[in-house]
């Protein structure tokens, strides 16, 4: 259960829901306790990468918020 909830966060990631896919992937961190050591690293991996895109993401449109409000 919790690498298909992996795969459906990555699946949300790749068409730009990162709210969505942040949420399924904490959910499969959650449920992947009794998961193998392999399959919980692997969803640490995704999460973490999911994290990064979704930082890198606010980081851009903070910039272009920015550079309209100077620009006024």
């Amino acid at each position: 259960m919790a690498t298909y909830l992996c795969f459906i966060g990555e699946i949300l990631r790749h068409q730009n829901d990162q709210e969505s896919a942040l949420r399924y992937m904490e959910d499969a961190k959650d449920l992947a306790h009794n998961a193998s050591k392999a399959i919980q690293r692997h969803i640490l991996q995704m999460l973490a990468y999911g994290r990064k895109k979704r930082l890198t993401m606010l980081s851009q449109k903070q910039q272009i918020c920015s550079h309209f409000l100077v620009r006024e």
